[in-house]
């Protein structure tokens, strides 16, 4: 037979037992905004490095064309001179 002390008696058990759930769940609900706060900080942190990597690719790039671009200028006065030489050479090895 049940009585009301039984009743009363599995009632705060019941209560204590949720009490303990809602404590473990608020605990695992803290510890995973913790952690989803930490890696979107450091997801943050690796797209700064790789927008600051970008700059630098972009930066190394145009130092790049600007050196092949002065190659090619220094080059051309060059061309011009060599097709400016007279044949000469040409002549003396036909002799």
């Amino acid at each position: 037979m049940i009585t009301a002390s039984s009743l009363m008696l599995s009632a705060e058990m019941l209560s204590a037992f949720l009490d303990t759930s809602v404590l473990d769940l608020k605990e695992k609900a803290s510890s995973l905004a913790s952690s989803t706060l930490k890696k979107d900080s450091r997801l943050k942190s690796l797209e700064i490095g790789l927008d600051q990597k970008k700059e630098e690719c972009v930066k190394l790039e145009n130092q790049l064309k600007k050196a092949i671009s002065g190659d090619s200028r220094k080059s051309l006065p060059l061309a011009k001179k060599s097709s400016s030489v007279p044949p000469r050479v040409e002549e003396e090895e036909a002799e």
